[in-house]
């Protein structure tokens, strides 16, 4: 929703209400922060290991799990690179700030579109299909890895720029694709081979690995960004790097059925 909002108000003489929003939207994470609680409800023992300890040797007891983790890193770095390369596209490759305004429209747009359709589901009908698909042995990882690829593709064609509607069209199709290799990331990161669940306890520690690679890999995928268009030009980042990325999941991809096989 942010990027939709900011994307209408990104003309210079609405810059002060932009950052005027900007603002404001920290207000309900502060208050939230200041609301929740901190701290455990007991003092941990001493001699108990430590909760990351205990959710590193988790993820070193489940395969399925680490590479999961792996691939969602992948998608990061590759395809999350939209800070660095969406200006740079809008304004050097699709014409100016009225298509970088669209681009940061479409990409909001997307994201709240899936938020929305995510909230309306009923939460046993999402149980039941997710329990369906955890009983068929490897759906998750291969689609994972296969929407992995579609989002690629789908910023590929964004990245080329061979018009306004095109690169729209493919940023919102792109959305939906990184939510699903997001959700799987989480069910995997938290589920047994069986089908159970990880130790509640860890389900914090281990989300909180996720995060700390995804803020890693998209930070390094930025640099890179800022690399490759500085030196090689902007079509040369916003297709090379993405059709690199491509290529990457697609090996991995190769060596899990083969594994599997």
């Amino acid at each position: 929703m942010g990027g939709a909002l900011g994307s209408l108000l990104s003309e210079p003489s609405l810059r002060g209400w932009l950052f005027a929003f900007n603002a404001v939207s920290y207000l309900p994470a502060l208050v939230f922060l200041l609301r929740a609680p901190v701290g455990r409800k007991s003092p941990q023992a001493p001699g108990m290991p430590a909760p990351y300890r205990e959710a590193w040797q988790s993820l070193a007891s489940r395969p399925d799990a680490r590479l999961a983790l792996v691939v969602f890193g992948i998608v990061l770095f590759f395809f999350t690179n939209g800070a660095v390369l969406q200006p740079l596209i809008g304004y050097r490759l699709l014409g100016g700030a009225r298509a970088y305004a669209w681009i940061m429209t479409a990409n909001g747009v997307g994201n709240l579109i899936i938020t929305i359709a995510q909230a309306m589901r009923e939460s046993s009908r999402r149980a039941g299909a997710m329990s369906r698909r955890i009983g068929a042995k490897g759906t998750q990882l291969d689609g994972m890895l296969g929407w992995g690829m579609c989002v690629g593709l789908c910023i590929v064609i964004y990245g080329a720029a061979f018009g306004l509607l095109p690169s729209i069209s493919f940023m919102l199709a792109s959305c939906w694709g990184a939510n699903f290799v997001r959700v799987t990331a989480n069910i995997l990161l938290v589920q047994e081979r069986d089908g159970q669940y990880v130790d509640i306890r860890l389900h914090g520690r281990l989300n909180a690995l996720m995060q700390t690679m995804a803020i890693v890999c998209i930070m390094l995928g930025d640099l890179l960004a800022v690399i490759v268009a500085d030196s090689r030009g902007v079509r040369a980042a916003s297709v090379g790097i993405e059709a690199v990325g491509v290529c990457v999941v697609g090996v991995v991809w190769w060596f899990y059925r083969h594994r599997k096989s």
